[in-house]
C-alpha cells in the first residue's frame, strides 16, 4: 500500500470527508423531532394523518430529510465498502464497489488507498475486475497531421489530446503521468494529475464522467520526479 506524501494527503481528505458523513448522519437524526419526524414507513395507514398533522411546507422539508439521510448512509455505506475492498486488495470486490460509487469518492478511495480503478466506461472497470491491465498505448497524439514540435514536449509528452472512444479523464492522466515517468504510476499520482488536467480544462466539458470522442483538451506539463 502507498505510503507516499501524496497518499497521506489523500488519506487526510478521506479522514476529512467521513468526518463530515458521520456529523451531516448525526445532525440529521437529531432534527427529527416535532414536524421534522419521518412518517411511520411501517404504518402506510397512519400517513394520511400524518400530513394531516402538518402544513404543506413541513411535509416538504419532513421529506427532504428523510431524503438527505437515505443520501447520507449510502455514503456512509460506499465509503466504508470501498475501502475494505481496497484494504483487503479484492480486484472484484473493489469493481463491484466501484459501480456504486460516485466518481469524486471513487477518486478518493483510490488515492488514499493506492488500489483501484477510476474511470467513466464500463469496459476500464470489467478489465480490472478480471485481473488484466489495459495495454499501454505508444500513440499518444491522435491528429489529422503529424506532430510539431509544440505538439509535443520533451518526454514525449504531447500538449493536447484528441479523445478517442472509450477514453476517461482518468485514462489520458494515467497514459501521459505513464509516458512521462517512463514507467507504470501509482494511483495517487494518476489521482494528482488527473486533478490538473480536468483543472486545465475547466469550461470544455459538462460532466468530467462524460467526456466524448472528438474533444480537444489541452494537456499541462507532468511533475517531474
Amino acid at each position: 500500500m502507498l505510503t507516499s506524501p501524496s497518499c497521506t494527503r489523500w488519506r487526510a481528505r478521506l479522514a476529512a470527508w467521513s468526518l463530515l458523513v458521520v456529523v451531516a448522519a448525526v445532525v440529521l437524526h437529531a432534527s427529527g423531532n416535532g414536524a421534522l419526524a419521518a412518517p411511520p414507513l411501517t404504518r402506510p395507514s397512519s400517513w394520511r394523518q400524518w400530513l394531516g398533522d402538518r402544513t404543506p411546507v413541513e411535509t416538504a422539508f419532513a421529506l427532504a430529510r428523510l431524503a438527505a439521510i437515505a443520501a447520507t448512509w449510502q455514503l456512509a455505506v460506499t465509503t466504508v465498502v470501498g475501502a475494505l475492498a481496497r484494504v483487503s486488495g479484492a480486484p472484484r470486490l473493489t469493481a463491484a464497489a466501484d459501480r456504486m460509487t460516485a466518481a469524486p469518492l471513487r477518486v478518493l478511495l483510490s488515492g488514499a488507498f493506492g488500489i483501484g480503478v477510476v474511470t467513466s466506461s464500463f469496459a476500464g472497470t470489467a478489465a480490472f475486475a478480471a485481473g488484466t491491465r489495459p495495454p499501454t498505448v505508444e500513440t499518444m497524439v491522435r491528429l489529422d497531421r503529424p506532430p510539431t514540435e509544440t505538439m509535443v514536449r520533451d518526454r514525449g509528452v504531447p500538449t493536447t489530446w484528441l479523445v478517442a472512444p472509450g477514453e476517461s479523464f482518468w485514462e489520458i492522466a494515467r497514459r501521459v503521468e505513464t509516458v512521462a515517468d517512463g514507467r507504470e504510476p501509482s494511483t495517487a499520482e494518476i489521482a494528482d494529475y488527473w486533478e490538473a488536467l480536468m483543472a486545465a480544462n475547466r469550461g470544455r466539458y459538462h460532466d468530467a464522467d462524460l467526456i466524448h470522442p472528438g474533444q480537444l483538451f489541452d494537456v499541462p506539463a507532468p511533475p517531474v520526479d
